[in-house]
């Protein structure tokens, strides 16, 4: 859950490839934090995890591109039901659902 650092992972040019680099650790902290005002600013980070992992790691069949489009695909899962809830909340505070 660490930044990629391009000596220690061996990717040499992974910050000319990677413009802005986002990671699990620093989104984690960032939570921790309270950084993120609004649960979009949140899902927008998590999305340049993902978008960065796919652009770097061009081979779909590679072990971290499997790995990285499998946690995508559950992240899409849990803002659905996130949005879902959300909303539902809404509805109960608002008094729109008995």
């Amino acid at each position: 859950m660490d930044p990629v650092d391009p000596e220690r992972d061996n990717a040499p040019n992974y910050r000319k490839v990677i413009t802005n680099p986002m990671d699990l650790g620093t989104l984690l902290n960032r939570v921790y934090l309270d950084y993120y005002k609004t649960p979009s600013q949140f899902w927008i980070d998590l999305g340049f995890v993902f978008k960065n992992c796919r652009k770097f790691n061009k081979d779909p069949g590679s072990d971290i591109r499997v790995l990285c489009d499998t946690l995508r695909e559950v992240s899409v899962y849990l803002n659905i039901k996130a949005n879902y809830f959300r909303r539902l909340l809404s509805y109960i505070n608002n008094g729109m659902y008995t």
